[in-house]
């Protein structure tokens, strides 16, 4: 419940923030009175001695450690305690969108009460877990740096031990400034904290206050925190040839030195009445105070070295005045008062903002309310870091740190850490040249945005500007390139980290700035460094930024659709593949289009997902006016492309046509590319290390009926024999003139339907009329992709090639209809020609889709295969170029004599029969070497075993074919004694003395004398009752057959019905036994009545089975 969230929030968050601010603030305290009382020591006090003053140092140098650990753990606290209010937002709507939902009593609809809140909710609770989940993943970093940051303090602000040091009645003013400094080859910087004398006029005292002061290219300035100690204001700047540097040991206090401020000009206007400023200023030890006195002199002298001409020679001279306003310093002692002017470049930046930046009813003033902008989230916030951002509409350079920049940025020099690139060199070196226009305007000076620019992209783009460019203080000018769009992202280097940054693209980059838990980073992709952006599969918000080296960047995005940042980025990669470019104009015109389309599928799917919102309908499968919508409809587009392709493949000889996982326009650049080889290389006839071989540039041309069409020239040198035979004899290679045919590109729809039709070739073989054969390339998107596909790029192309093989007459140049026998086979040859040709062509594209991979194919198919470049007819050098004697006659004609064909068949014929003998030998000395090179690697008792088992096997082989052959040698004999004419019945009888056998019952004794004398004497009538015996014994057999079955039955229904009483009785025996004890130890009759069921049912089973 919200008790529990709200108790979680002040545990977890709340109370760890107020234990480290009170901590903080402790040590603040102590550090600040501690190090006012070490600078206010009187050097002139008897009782000071340089070991109380190391003492002293020592203390505070301890305090200065605690207090730095305490400023980062409360860094921490802060970046923690954001996440936590993050959180208990998000748990709190979470727990209030359980009741938005009403719902009515008699319909049962369901109303959502807050639909914009529930549709932002889910982006923004995904961002608060990945935010916290980002944070837990940077624990041991940030011990890691705030450990080396301790360290490093540890050690660059370590006191002196010497004692010397703290000696101040030894300290030389000639020691403090080293002359023997090497030249510079980059300006001389310094800055840090120092404590300045002034004076207070109610009541007058004199004072020391801290500030930070610098020197950075050639100008020295002051920043000072506001009254309200909410903001950073400053003091105006010099030059530093206006200032001058000396010890200064007359003043009670260590270590100071005073700066001399000549009466300068301002840069405006000279002020004759000017006077000279003398500042005191404080350092904390000596050597802080010799390198402030040495920087001075080490930047004079690298500001004297400078071209006179450049900006920063100039500024060296010059005193200016702060940019605005409400960043002037406000501080009422007299030294921040005399180090502040005014003139009429210092503009009032709150009422300039609110009159020309279009805000709406937004006002700008500190105490307005900025919460209407989006601002992102800066490295330094202040009261007016917000107006410090759009500050920057104003500006279009930082030559020296300023207020403005102070507050976005903080006090740190973080030019180091700024955006290089080759693309900023040409605004680098702008800073050479004096221009009047690089610093202050009296007329305030604007950014000038076009008028197709949208104005909702106006703060955006000062924001990019603000965070990328303001820190280089080595630009002469703001690039000029606009922001097209952002979006907030995680970035995921690898598994375990993430990292929330905000991406800024315009026309040629992608810049990415990152601010996770105080961490800053600021980089960028180049756009032609980068060859896809694709959609993860395994999330819905998922992108896939691949380069040109393969690696892959994931990016999760929030808050926009992932689909429309993916489209975008994927049409400015596709742009840059361009011969020229889409413009700003024209790719802020695409976006909207984009943004439109987005915006109409989102209304789509909130009108589908309000109109099924608690109803639920069976589909109708009994519409037939539905059926339609089942099908695709085909568009103009694709009932064109279909229909011509179809014409094409009805008026040619044959068609070869491959489906390839590319985008049309990689196609064409894969083909017809400025650096690709495909052509002539996939030529059938062409010689592919020939010195001819060429591919002109694509030169404008008009069609006979007057149409553009664009046209280029490809030149080859003839090999008519290799491609049939292998290879031939340089001699015969160089042998053909050089052939050129030309190719047109008639038709085309960018990025979906190409058309390039090639020049004919002539062919004469002996003993036929030329044979005419005319090529044409097709490239068109699927006819599906009109539907799901609306930019320039598609997932797959269909490729068609037609070639038209005919016939025609020698003289007229009509196409011939009655062909002989002749020409009909060399018809057949030709087409098989093609096949191959086509094989070849396959082959390119294969090899060139290999090289270029499954991701960002354009790009890389334009870089590796080159645009296609037009050459204007103005500016073709070789339109007025004549043909010179050296250059060989080109020609379109191929003949095939009679002594070239008749060589051709033969050299056939015996390359097949070598070829054939070439293979089956191979194929023989392969086994033979496979089966030598395994017995060699045959282990020796492998071999005594196998040599055992072949003897074994022998053996036994002989004994097993033995008996086969004894066995097939008595079926033989059985087989010639059954052998006979009719057909052979098996029957069996059964005669007395068989019956005998069967039966225990006898119809006589063997010791009846009188039967035996029948016997003997009715043996030799035996032959007589032969048949009749038979037949009876057969139907005796039958009948005892018949009355075993009838005894099986019989025997199996008693024994059925007994062996079911057995196992009743069985059972009733059981039950006394094991419930009845006494009954059954008291009954004996019962026992053995029991016993003998169990032994006649084992009988009984015995039987049965």
């Amino acid at each position: 419940g919200y008790p529990n969230v709200l108790l979680e929030l002040v545990t977890k968050s709340i109370e760890p923030y107020k234990s480290k601010r009170a901590n903080f603030e402790y040590y603040q305290d102590k550090h600040d009175t501690m190090l006012n009382q070490q600078q206010a020591m009187n050097i002139n006090n008897p009782s000071l001695t340089p070991n109380s003053i190391r003492e002293g140092v020592l203390q505070l140098y301890e305090l200065r450690q605690s207090y730095l650990e305490a400023s980062l753990e409360l860094v921490i606290a802060i970046s923690s305690m954001k996440l936590g209010v993050d959180k208990f937002i998000m748990q709190i709507i979470g727990l209030s969108q359980l009741k938005n939902t009403f719902t009515f009593q008699h319909s049962g609809k369901k109303v959502d009460l807050t639909p914009l809140l529930n549709e932002k909710f889910s982006s923004y609770s995904d961002w608060v877990e990945n935010s916290n989940d980002a944070a837990q993943s940077l624990q041991n970093d940030i011990e890691n740096a705030k450990r080396q940051v301790l360290q490093f303090a540890a050690q660059r602000f370590a006191p002196s031990g010497d004692l010397n040091d703290y000696n101040f009645k030894t300290i030389d003013p000639d020691s403090l400034l080293d002359g023997s400094f090497a030249h510079e080859k980059h300006p001389p910087e310094k800055s840090g904290w120092l404590h300045m004398k002034t004076s207070l006029s109610s009541p007058q005292r004199t004072i020391w206050v801290r500030r930070w002061c610098f020197l950075k290219n050639s100008v020295f300035g002051i920043f000072l925190l506001s009254l309200s100690k909410t903001f950073v204001e400053e003091t105006d700047k010099f030059g530093v040839f206006l200032t001058n540097v000396r010890y200064e040991p007359d003043e009670d206090r260590k270590y100071c030195f005073e700066l001399k401020i000549v009466g300068g000009k301002s840069q405006e206007k000279e002020d004759s009445t000017s006077k000279d400023i003398k500042i005191i200023l404080q350092a904390e030890s000596l050597e802080d105070l010799k390198s402030w006195i040495r920087a001075f002199s080490q930047a004079k002298s690298y500001a004297s070295r400078l071209d006179h001409n450049s900006t920063e020679y100039d500024m060296a001279f010059k005193r200016f005045s702060p940019e605005f306003f409400e960043f002037a310093s406000s501080t009422t002692t007299s030294m921040d008062q005399t180090l502040v002017s005014f003139n009429e470049g210092t503009k009032p930046l709150v009422n300039l903002l609110d009159e020309e930046v279009p805000l709406g009813s937004t006002s700008l003033s500190p105490e307005g309310k900025l919460c209407h902008l989006s601002m992102a989230v800066t490295p330094m916030a202040t009261k007016m870091t917000s107006v410090a951002i759009l500050a920057n509409f104003y500006r279009k350079e930082n030559w020296a740190p300023n207020a403005v920049l102070a507050n976005i940025w903080g006090s740190t020099d973080w030019s180091e850490y700024a955006i290089s690139d080759e693309d900023l060199n040409p605004l680098i070196k702008m800073k050479d040249k004096r221009s009047e226009s690089n610093i202050h305007q009296t007329e305030p000076h604007t950014t000038n945005y076009p008028s197709f620019y949208p104005s909702g992209m106006m703060i955006s783009d000062i924001q990019f500007k603000s965070l990328f460019f303001t820190i280089d203080h080595r630009l002469g000018k703001f690039p000029d390139e606009l922001l097209l769009f952002n979006f907030s992202t995680f970035w995921c280097p690898n598994k375990k980290q993430k990292f929330s940054t905000t991406c800024y693209v315009t026309a040629n980059n992608i810049f990415c700035y990152m601010n996770s838990m105080g961490f800053i980073s600021l980089t960028h992709l180049n756009l032609k460094d980068l060859v896809s952006i694709e959609e993860g599969k395994s999330s819905s918000n998922m992108l896939k930024i691949y380069n040109t080296e393969g690696l892959q960047l994931r990016m999760y995005v929030y808050f926009q659709s992932n689909k429309m940042i993916a489209e975008k980025l994927q049409y400015l990669l596709e742009n840059k593949t361009r011969a020229q470019p889409r413009g700003e104009e024209e790719i802020v015109k695409k976006f909207e289009q984009i943004d439109l389309k987005y915006e109409t599928i989102g209304k789509e799917k909130e009108q589908e997902s309000a109109e099924n919102e608690g109803t639920s309908q069976p589909p109708n499968h009994s519409a037939p006016n539905d059926m339609m919508s089942i099908f695709w409809s085909m568009g103009t587009p694709a009932v064109e492309c279909f229909t011509r392709s179809k014409e094409l493949q009805r008026s040619s000889t044959i068609t070869y046509h491959h489906t390839y996982d590319a985008s049309p326009r990689t196609l064409m650049h894969i083909l017809f590319g400025d650096q690709s080889t495909a052509f002539p290389r996939s030529f059938f006839l062409a010689n592919r290390q020939d010195r001819y071989n060429h591919a002109s540039e694509w030169r404008e041309g008009r069609t006979p009926e007057g149409n553009p069409q664009l046209v280029r020239e490809i030149q080859f040198g003839l090999n008519i024999t290799d491609r049939y035979l292998g290879d031939t004899t340089h001699k015969e290679k160089v042998r053909g003139t050089p052939t050129s045919v030309k190719q047109k590109i008639n038709r085309m729809t960018e990025g979906k339907y190409y058309e390039v039709d090639q020049d004919s070739v002539l062919i004469q073989v002996v003993f036929c009329n030329p044979l005419r054969v005319t090529t044409k390339y097709v490239i068109m998107q699927p006819h599906e992709s009109d539907i799901v596909t609306n930019d320039d790029s598609s997932s797959s192309t269909l490729f068609y090639v037609y070639y038209n093989l005919e016939f025609i007459h020698i003289k007229t140049g009509e196409t011939l209809k009655n062909l002989s026998f002749v020409e009909k086979t060399v018809l057949r040859w030709a087409i098989k020609s093609t096949q191959k040709e086509y094989i070849y062509l396959k082959k390119t594209i294969r090899y060139y889709m290999e090289k270029i991979g499954t991701h960002g194919k354009l790009v890389k198919a334009v870089k590796l295969c080159g645009k296609i470049g037009v050459v204007l007819p103005q500016n073709d050098p070789t339109s007025e170029k004549e043909h010179t004697t050296d250059e060989p006659e080109i020609t379109n004609m191929v003949v095939y004599n009679f002594s070239l064909v008749l060589r051709i068949i033969i050299k056939a014929f015996f390359y097949r029969v070598v070829n054939f003998t070439f293979v089956a030998l191979r194929t023989i000395v392969g086994f033979i070497f496979v089966v030598g090179s395994g017995l060699s690697h045959i282990n020796m008792t492998l071999v005594m075993v196998l040599a055992l088992s072949i003897g074994l096997n022998v053996l036994l082989f002989g004994r097993s074919t033995v008996t086969y052959w004894l066995v097939r040698r008595a079926e033989n004999t059985f087989r010639k004694l059954t052998e006979d004419k009719h057909n052979n019945v098996m029957q069996r009888a059964i005669f007395i003395k068989d019956l005998d056998l069967l039966t225990a019952e006898l119809s006589y004794e063997h010791e009846n004398l009188a039967f035996n004398k029948f016997k003997e004497l009715s043996s030799d009538d035996d032959y007589i009752y032969r048949d009749t015996r038979k037949q009876v014994a057969f139907r005796r057999n039958e009948l005892l057959v018949e009355l075993k079955i009838l005894q099986n039955i019989e025997r199996e229904l008693v024994q059925g019905k007994y062996r079911k009483f057995l196992l009743f009785e069985q059972d009733q025996c059981d039950t006394v036994k094991n419930d009845m004890k006494d009954v059954w130890d008291n009954s004996k009759e019962l026992i053995e009545y029991c016993e003998s069921c169990d032994h006649e049912l084992k009988r009984l089973t015995s039987l049965l089975l």
